[in-house]
């Protein structure tokens, strides 16, 4: 899968979780700028977002990610 088509696929799962419009998600974009993001949904974000690219992140991982870019490109170099 390409950076384009992970990217397009996270924004509609962002989208399904959040309700962001197009202009508010981008590889910058963090959980302190989108409302709702809390650590529940951080876990469901992470489940639905595993489930949708069939790939597995480690609690490691998913600690370390301080944006959407780094996580677009975790799922690039799992896919």
């Amino acid at each position: 899968m390409d950076d384009t088509q992970v990217s397009e696929t996270l924004y509609e799962i962002f989208n399904d979780f959040f309700e962001l419009d197009r202009s508010e998600f981008g590889p910058d974009l963090t959980a302190d700028q989108v409302d709702g993001w809390d650590s529940l949904n951080h876990i469901r974000l992470m489940l639905n977002i595993q489930q949708n690219f069939g790939v597995k992140f480690s609690s490691g991982e998913i600690s370390d990610l301080k944006n959407v870019g780094q996580l677009a490109s975790l799922i690039a170099a799992k896919t």
